[in-house]
């Protein structure tokens, strides 16, 4: 009977031991070869998915690519018009989920391709590095047209659509100095035709590196602005002028105040 029992039990064991293995294989197999087995099923989902989700942009994207890791299938949805505007959808165990809204609607694959873009062009022609280029909003927010001349990429340069913000370091904390640095720099770039929707210079004091002043929203016409010195002038003497107002100019005093 005892013996009888050890067999019964070699048995089982060996059986749970089988089926382990079994099961073990399969993960593997399934894990390596996942993407051929399921791939034409994920294909199709991916594919109802955009029919069912994205009726409006369906026939304007494409489906460049399908990945398979981790029992994950992860598809990059491309636009005909532009390369560098797409979106990720992925589908694990029935579930899809996209990342639509933030990297197509809005724009954020796009646009993050396009700072890139102009900063080295305006490095290119100019010889001067940004601290930051950037676009002022989201793709969506854009008028169709605007749109358009973005996800074409026209004239960029001079489409209004983004800001610089660049740091100046200075020897010399008034008025003048100040305000011929600025001038400098968007003298410059006027004569390679880069025109951005405004700047945000960051002055900073070389003798004083806590003594740092930001000033934003200046465009193109602060050059011939008869007033840029008093403006200046009123920003360090931190008076919240109507001047200063009126010229929709703002200014912040960084690390604590003056």
């Amino acid at each position: 009977m005892v013996i009888s029992l050890n067999k019964n039990q070699l048995i089982y064991g060996r059986a749970i031991f089988i089926l382990i293995i079994t099961v073990l294989f399969g993960l593997i197999i399934i894990n390596e070869k996942g993407d051929k087995i399921f791939l034409p099923k994920a294909t199709n989902n991916i594919k109802n998915y955009i029919s069912e989700n994205y009726t409006e942009i369906k026939d304007t994207i494409e489906i460049k690519n399908i990945k398979y890791k981790n029992m994950t299938f992860t598809a990059k949805i491309v636009s005909k018009e532009n390369k560098n505007l797409y979106f990720y959808i992925t589908y694990k165990k029935r579930q899809i989920k996209d990342t639509y809204k933030k990297d197509f609607l809005e724009g954020n694959s796009l646009l993050n391709y396009l700072n890139n873009k102009i900063e080295n062009e305006i490095y290119k022609k100019t010889n001067i590095k940004y601290n930051k280029v950037n676009a002022i909003s989201t793709l969506d927010k854009y008028t169709n047209n605007v749109q358009k001349e973005i996800i074409n990429e026209n004239n960029l340069l001079t489409l209004k659509y983004y800001y610089l913000e660049k740091e100046i370091i200075i020897d010399n904390w008034e008025k003048e100095t100040i305000t011929n640095e600025i001038i400098k720099y968007i003298k410059i770039n006027e004569e390679n035709q880069i025109n951005p929707k405004y700047y945000i210079f960051t002055i900073i004091d070389k003798n004083d590196k806590t003594k740092v002043l930001e000033i934003s929203n200046i465009n193109n016409t602060f050059i011939t602005n008869n007033n840029k010195k008093q403006i200046i002038e009123d920003i360090l003497n931190d008076n919240n002028s109507n001047l200063i107002n009126d010229n929709n100019i703002k200014y912040e005093y960084l690390n604590g105040g003056k």
